[in-house]
């Protein structure tokens, strides 16, 4: 992946999912971790269920 598609992945998909709350940091204290991840909220999971059971 370039650095360009790296940065924009970021701002279209991770920035907004954080920013609604629907995925969560393992490190929010160190975003540059080497070891970050994310994770799904409550949110993200319900959020996740619906648009499953709108594609069945």
């Amino acid at each position: 992946m370039s650095p360009k598609s790296r940065r924009l992945f970021k701002e279209q998909y991770i920035d907004q999912a954080l920013e609604q709350g629907l995925i969560t940091m393992t490190h929010p204290e160190s975003p540059r971790h080497p070891q970050q991840k994310y994770k799904l909220t409550e949110k993200g999971i319900i959020v996740l269920n619906t648009i499953s059971e709108e594609s069945v």
